[in-house]
Parts: structure tokens; C-alpha cells; sequence
């Protein structure tokens, strides 16, 4: 069940909020966390049924582990228990999402014939595993000790606004919340402000999600196919594809963050921001760390600083990054498309630290008119590697992502005469370019909602972001904010004309509603 289906927007949602109004009036949190807990579940089996069994399986588990965590003291029966723990969520996501890319690079090597075992990938399994790994992590080092009560747990895991496709949290970040949900009283203040923002940052987000990034869809899909099958592709459709797809992929995720994080905030939760800008990055660096911001803090904190991080010298601290953003890539499919795309951001960024150490060695500070070039020329350096890179992640095979990059740079042979369905127009340029202005010129969303606290975590991520230099014409003043959160015609207006939109839109790219990310 996707965020925009009718399903979901006519039945799942204001059935689930309305019971939730209901119990929030007797001041229980018990039964709200229930509620949501059980909404959760049938949300997830709404897909398919059968795959509740291995939910609430590893639910269960990783739960009876972290309690047991929490009673050990340090010592090895500690780490084996985490060890325990870490392999059975591996080996759960070993078996759904790399058997046959495993077995079937092993029998291509060996030169054997194989025939793939069409496991199929349950929904959000690299999601809800990664957050139980950083949760036993947690109590195993002792930055949460304390054990929720089981049906708090399940809510943290399976919280269906982020269980499919992220945000990555931690119980320190949400758990006080499911406490205090009963502290929101139906009818005051707090709780319409609540809903009012919830709902306004998801129309937000489904405006991105079906009329910019599915639009997009239309435009670099049938191009993508096309070099998948081994076609030629005329070099100018080449570059609108490619184009298409960082535009498609950047307001997916983002369409898809919003909504989440609104959501949640109807309920009177709070997500971690997962997303703020990375085409304003005017450094590789710049861009991991405001893109799926979750999923770069878990690779930083439970990899790349378990592997040694930057503590032994320059070169390993390259090895550790490469390393990790291999894993990385890895993580988003098993393909060696992901390999590559990984390892070459792991490139990236290892000859983006070299750089910067290299300017703080030779003192080289760019200001004024000359910092403001430095800023637009590693813009345009950024978003040209990203963009490149992306071909890796979009195309199905490896000879699909060569044939693309070839007929970029007229390497793909002569074209004769166009294609069908291989072609970018006028108009479809036109869009691919307003798409790219409102993602480098526009404030983001939780620059928008800034006065209303839209996420956790804000103010620790502009600190990360202080000393990232970034591309932006576009500056909110201090004093600015948005009108008071009461019903105004202005605001009205504008929420009812992004969801016109949606309902609009919807139909035309039916094809292209699949948010990339539940893929992984």
C-alpha cells in the first residue's frame, strides 16, 4: 500500500487517525501505542500477508536479545549475544536479497548454468533490519540501556510511516514520544497544530512524489529500457534521461521524506530529518551529508568507525571510506551496478578529503568573488558526479549503464533518424529544467516549516553543514515564518492546489507510482 493510493488516502489513514482521536480523549498512551501498532501491521500485510510472520519473527527476536543485552554485563557473553543478534538480522537479509546475486555470480564464474530462485524481497527488510542492528548496537554500548516495554519496541520498528523505506531512527530519538502521546489532548492547541502541519508537509511531499518526480519517470524510463536492451540511444536522449533521473530520484525520496515525516507529525511524532538539500552541495562530502541522512549515520557510526574511521592515518582512513560506501551500494541492491556506484562515490569521497586537506595544508582560503566561484565551479563538479553515477544506480545491467554513458559522448554508434520512445521534447526538457531550479533555488521543506521543529535533529545537522560550502539564492529571513497554523484562505489555498495536482496527476503516470526506494 503506497503513501498516494486511494486505499490508503481514503481508508487506511482516516480510519487509523480517527480511532487514534478517539483514545487519545481517555489519556491512555497504552492504548494509542497499540492502536498503532496493530495499524502498522496491517499496513505491512496489506502488501502481502505472509511477510507479517517474518516481521513480527524478527521483531520478536532482536526484542528477546536487547533484553537479554541489557542484563549482561560487559564482558563475552555480551559480545556473543550481539554477535548473535547482528548475524541472524544479516542472515535474514542474506537470504531475501543476495542468495541468487551470490549464487549466481558464483556459478558465472564457475562457468555452470543457473537458473535464479525468485525469492522475493519483502518490503522494507533492509530498513527495519538496520534499525535493530544500530538498536542492539545501542544497548550493547551503553548509550540506551534501558528496554522499552515490547509493545513500544514493535511500535519503533514497525511505525508505518517510516517501517517501508526509512528514516533509519534510534530509540533515543522517538521512544520519549510514544510516551508522551497522551499528553496530546484532542482539541488543543497543540494537537490541531499537530495535524495541520502533518498534512500540510505531506501534500508537500506527494506533490513532489507524483507530479515532478513521476513526470520525470515518464521522461527517463523508456530511454533506460531501451539501453537495457541492448538498443541504441541517440545521444541527446541519452543526456535527457540521465537528467531526468537525478530529478526523478532526488524529489522520489524526498516526496517520500516529507511524507513520512508528516505522517508522523499528525500523530504528534517527530521523524529525524533525512533529507535537505544535496543538489545545493557544492562537495561530494556536502552531499552524503544531506542525503538519506539516516542511512549515512548508520554506514558512519556502525561501519565506517568500527572499521577504524579516520584513527590510523590518511590511507586507511580511504580504505575504511571506500570500504564502507561499498557496503553501502551494496545495501540498495544486489546488483553489481550497486557495487560500482558505491565504490565510486567511495572514490569521490577520498579525492574530495585529499582536496580539502590539500587547501588547509597550503592555506588556500577562496573569498568574496573568488569563494563564490569555488562555490558554483564545485556545484557544478558535484552535481555532474552525482549525476553520472546515477546511471549505475538506474540501469538494470551493467551493459544498460555503458550503453547510456557511450551515447552521452556519441560513442554509441550513428543514429539513424529518431525512435520511438527515444526522445526528449521541448516540454519535457522545459520540466526537467524547473525541477532543477526548485531543487538548487527553493528553501526545502524543513526550511519551510523551520518554526514548527518539522524533524529531529536541525540544529545538529546545520552544525555538520557550517563548514559546507553550498549553492543558494534563495534565504529565508531570520523573521520569516509562516502564517499562524489557524485555517487562512492563503495557506488553504495553496495545500488544496498541490493535492488538485496530485489527484490530477496520478492518472496520467500511473506506469511510474512505485517509490524507488521501497525497492530496497
Amino acid at each position: 500500500m503506497l503513501f498516494h493510493a486511494v486505499e490508503f488516502v481514503l481508508v487506511f489513514l482516516p480510519a487509523t487517525f480517527a480511532l487514534f482521536l478517539i483514545l487519545e480523549r481517555t489519556g491512555n498512551a497504552r492504548f494509542t501505542v497499540h492502536l498503532l501498532t496493530i495499524a502498522s501491521l496491517i499496513f505491512y500485510g496489506w502488501w502481502d500477508w505472509r511477510f507479517l510472520v517474518l516481521l513480527v519473527g524478527s521483531v520478536a527476536v532482536n526484542y528477546a536479545i536487547g533484553a537479554a543485552l541489557a542484563r549482561q554485563p560487559d564482558g563475552g557473553r555480551g559480545r556473543a549475544l550481539l554477535m548473535l543478534g547482528i548475524a541472524i538480522d544479516l542472515g535474514l537479509i542474506g537470504v531475501f536479497k543476495y542468495a541468487d546475486f551470490a549464487l549466481g555470480t558464483f556459478t558465472a564464474i564457475a562457468g555452470w548454468e543457473y537458473h535464479p530462485l525468485g525469492i522475493v524481497l519483502p518490503l522494507g527488510i533492509s530498513f527495519f533490519t538496520f534499525q535493530q542492528i544500530a538498536w542492539l548496537v545501542d544497548i550493547r554500548s551503553g548509550r540506551d540501556r534501558q528496554v522499552p516495554p515490547f509493545l513500544d519496541y514493535a511500535l519503533f520498528v514497525t511505525f508505518f510511516p517510516q517501517l517501508i523505506a526509512g528514516p533509519i531512527v534510534h530509540w533515543s530519538e522517538v521512544g520519549g514520544q510514544y510516551r508522551r502521546m497522551a499528553q496530546r489532548k484532542r482539541g488543543t492547541d497543540r494537537a490541531w497544530l499537530d495535524v495541520a502541519v502533518g498534512l500540510s508537509i505531506f501534500a508537500v511531499g506527494v506533490f513532489k512524489k507524483i507530479v515532478i518526480a513521476d513526470g520525470c519517470a515518464a521522461i527517463a524510463s523508456p530511454i533506460f529500457d531501451r539501453a537495457d536492451a541492448g538498443h541504441v540511444v541517440p545521444p541527446l536522449a541519452a543526456w535527457g534521461a540521465v537528467s531526468a533521473y537525478t530529478m526523478q530520484i532526488y524529489f522520489d525520496f524526498s516526496g517520500y521524506s516529507d511524507m513520512a515525516i508528516g505522517l508522523a507529525r499528525m500523530f504528534g511524532i517527530r521523524l529525524p530529518v533525512n533529507f535537505f538539500s544535496p543538489y545545493k552541495q557544492a562537495s561530494i562530502i556536502g552531499f552524503w551529508r544531506t542525503w538519506h541522512i539516516t542511512l549515512s549515520r548508520f554506514l558512519r557510526d556502525y561501519v565506517y568507525i568500527p572499521l577504524g574511521g579516520n584513527r590510523q592515518g590518511r590511507a586507511r582512513r580511504h580504505v575504511n571510506m571506500l570500504a564502507t560506501m561499498l557496503i553501502g551500494g551494496l545495501w540498495h541492491g544486489a546488483s553489481w551496478n550497486f557495487v560500482l556506484w558505491g565504490g565510486l562515490h567511495g572514490i569521490l569521497l577520498a579525492v574530495n578529503h585529499a582536496w580539502r586537506e590539500f587547501r588547509l595544508r597550503r592555506g588556500i582560503a577562496a573569498t568574496g568573488l573568488a569563494g563564490n566561484l569555488w562555490r558554483w565551479a564545485g556545484w557544478a563538479l558535484t552535481l555532474a558526479c552525482v549525476m553520472h553515477a546515477w546511471i549505475l544506480f538506474r540501469a538494470e545491467t551493467l551493459a544498460g549503464a555503458r550503453n547510456v554513458a557511450a551515447a552521452m559522448y556519441g560513442l554509441g554508434g550513428l543514429v539513424p533518424g529518431r525512435f520511438h520512445n527515444a526522445r526528449v521534447t521541448d516540454i519535457e526538457w522545459a520540466m526537467i529544467g524547473v525541477a532543477l531550479a526548485i531543487a538548487v533555488l527553493a528553501p526545502n521543506t524543513a526550511e519551510i516549516f523551520r518554526k514548527y521543529n518539522p524533524a529531529v535533529g536541525l540544529a545538529a545537522l546545520r552544525l555538520r553543514l557550517a563548514d559546507e560550502p553550498m549553492v543558494r539564492l534563495y534565504y529565508l529571513p531570520a523573521t520569516w515564518r509562516l502564517p499562524p497554523w489557524r485555517p487562512r484562505l492563503g495557506w488553504a489555498l495553496a495545500i488544496g492546489a498541490l493535492l488538485v495536482a496530485y489527484v490530477y496527476t496520478a492518472s496520467r503516470y500511473e506506469a511510474y507510482v512505485e517509490f524507488i526506494y521501497f525497492r530496497f
